[in-house]
């Protein structure tokens, strides 16, 4: 059952605030579904997509591009994998409150041990994230492909690469139309 309204600025103040106050990160509203956290080297923006997830992502201030980064795809910079392991789904039958308190919370353990990098302007990381984003669009394609030429395969790479199961993108390139 959806909320009749979710205003995620007071969730975000309550349930960060020790990574707040730990990295010194302003917090702004642009409206009642997104925050800014940020500080003058890092923006961190999050939204709240249909009362039911909060989303997460990492921009750089000082890009005349203004590009922003997945949380899930900086994670998996630092370790392939890690944001299956740092942001296991909810339960199916949570709320819409529930639901959001849980990606908070888990946002806020993320903030505090794995976010240093860009909260410092530390960008090195682009790169290698383009690179893995490039990969798994190719063997995300791959596997439609495969399951379109009636590969019997594909739906468990495919199963394996949404549950985070690691070994998936070896499965994946390894797929061959019967």
């Amino acid at each position: 059952m959806m909320n009749a309204f979710f205003h995620l600025l007071p969730s975000v103040r309550e349930r960060l605030k020790p990574a707040i106050d730990r990295w010194g990160l302003g917090v702004t509203e642009l409206n009642a579904d997104t925050v800014y956290l940020d500080n003058q080297y890092c923006r961190l923006t999050l939204n709240n997509v249909d009362n039911r997830y909060v989303g997460f992502r990492i921009g750089n201030p000082l890009d005349s591009e203004q590009n922003e980064f997945l949380l899930t795809g900086y994670l998996d910079t630092i370790e392939d994998g890690l944001s299956n392991r740092l942001l296991p789904l909810p339960d199916s039958d949570w709320g819409d409150s529930e639901r959001c308190d849980f990606y908070l919370d888990s946002y806020c353990r993320i903030l505090m041990d794995y976010l240093e990098a860009p909260i410092s302007g530390n960008f090195a990381w682009v790169d290698e994230y383009i690179r893995l984003d490039q990969e798994r669009n190719y063997l995300c394609d791959k596997i439609i492909d495969e399951f379109s030429n009636g590969n019997p395969k594909a739906m468990e790479v495919y199963d394996k690469m949404r549950n985070g199961v690691s070994g998936w993108k070896d499965d994946a390139r390894k797929l061959k139309s019967p």
